[in-house]
């Protein structure tokens, strides 16, 4: 009889500890243990790479993972995992899966293909889950590239090297890829994509790969083949800023009009993403707020991030106050929509540097407050209300 009341409070503790956390329920095994798991009961393998210092990782380990609807699903159709892609074997799954941007999601099928990759946080939960239940369509899944149970099908050192953390990592010569490449019988095998993927090669092989996009997106996906394309294109536009050549920038954006895929509103904000990169390193802020206020009208106030990303690079950068002026009434139409601490930190910002020091001492106010709810650090915003109110005096 004890002994049955002992089973009892244990499985009612048990129940009770499940529904305490409602969010994804992460696998604790091994990654051979997860992908064998995975493959036994026919499910979809779900791996969060993260890093320590990933800010929106901890954003979506806080908002996404906890919460009830992405975990039921989640936990219906997956086998889930986090692993930390500085270290262990998360360094030769991201060399594996080219993973170079957190957070990223990794979805793989029960049979141990990647079936897509998910970048970025998406502060939308209901979305997050669509872009999973795409993941899990066969129709918008990754082509079956490379062999899943070979972590490292040959993957030369500089490749290797350019995984590795702090004064460890080496990024190659593109006179070295060139010469790796130039060895390759093959330029389409998944170790020759990786190379070309992640390097700058030289002109020759810039010519290569525009010449055989399409080969390539049905080799490694769309989404991959056209990170590396805005990529190549977006060198182009930084050493044009180098030396402020107008007409090399030129070339650069008709380049990317050539060569971008799609249409419509989504093409247009590639375009306009380059064009401030240029604006930016070039310091036309009068361009750069002109650009804002085209991606404003283009797709409204749905980017916070990259709204606010832009703001704050006006606000360290420019002093031209109808520049400023401009960022701060989008940054006011931001924290009305999503008054996170990011953003209200930002628009306080904005306030004091156009002069408008009761507003700023307000929002600064206001974000301190909700940055300490959330557990922010918020000591940059203590040290700007201490600067607003110290102006004052």
């Amino acid at each position: 009889m004890q002994l049955r009341r002992i089973l009892t409070l244990a499985l009612l503790l048990a129940a009770a500890g499940l529904r305490a956390q409602p969010g994804i329920r992460f696998f604790t095994g091994d990654w051979s243990a997860a992908r064998s798991a995975a493959k036994q009961g026919g499910k979809y393998l779900f791996v969060d790479a993260y890093t320590d210092w990933c800010y929106w990782c901890k954003v979506m380990e806080k908002n996404t993972f906890p919460d009830p609807e992405v975990g039921a699903f989640v936990n219906q159709h997956f086998i889930s995992m986090r692993i930390d892609f500085e270290k262990g074997i998360g360094v030769d799954l991201g060399m594996k899966y080219r993973v170079s941007g957190y957070p990223t999601i990794l979805v793989f099928r029960p049979d141990g293909y990647l079936a897509a990759r998910i970048v970025g946080y998406n502060e939308d939960n209901s979305a997050f889950i669509q872009q999973l239940r795409d993941a899990m369509d066969p129709a918008r899944q990754l082509p079956a590239f490379g062999d899943p149970g070979k972590l490292d099908p040959g993957f030369p050192d500089f490749y290797k090297q350019s995984f590795l953390t702090g004064d460890k990592r080496k990024w190659p010569d593109a006179d070295v890829v060139a010469a790796y490449l130039d060895q390759q019988k093959d330029l389409y095998s998944e170790t020759a994509w990786a190379v070309l993927a992640r390097f700058n090669a030289g002109e020759k092989y810039e010519k290569h790969f525009l010449d055989q996009l399409d080969r390539y997106r049905k080799l490694a996906g769309a989404a991959e083949v056209d990170d590396k394309l805005t990529s190549l294109i977006g060198q182009r536009i930084s050493k044009a800023a180098q030396t402020k050549d107008e007409a090399a920038f030129r070339q650069a954006m008709q380049l990317a009009s050539t060569y971008l895929p799609g249409e419509g509103k989504a093409r247009e904000q590639s375009m306009l993403g380059m064009e401030m990169e240029y604006y930016e390193r070039t310091g036309d802020w009068k361009r750069m707020g002109a650009s804002l206020d085209k991606l404003v009208r283009l797709s409204g106030y749905e980017n916070h991030s990259q709204i606010n990303g832009i703001a704050w690079t006006l606000y360290k950068q420019s002093d031209d106050q109808d520049v400023l002026a401009a960022a701060a009434a989008h940054m006011l139409e931001v924290v009305s929509i999503t008054p996170d601490y990011m953003y209200l930190d930002t628009y306080a910002a904005l306030l004091f540097k156009t002069g408008r020091t009761d507003e700023a001492d307000q929002w600064a106010v206001r974000a301190i407050e909700t940055g300490k709810a959330a557990g922010e650090d918020v000591k940059d915003t203590e040290a700007l209300l201490e600067q607003i109110r110290s102006g004052r005096r």
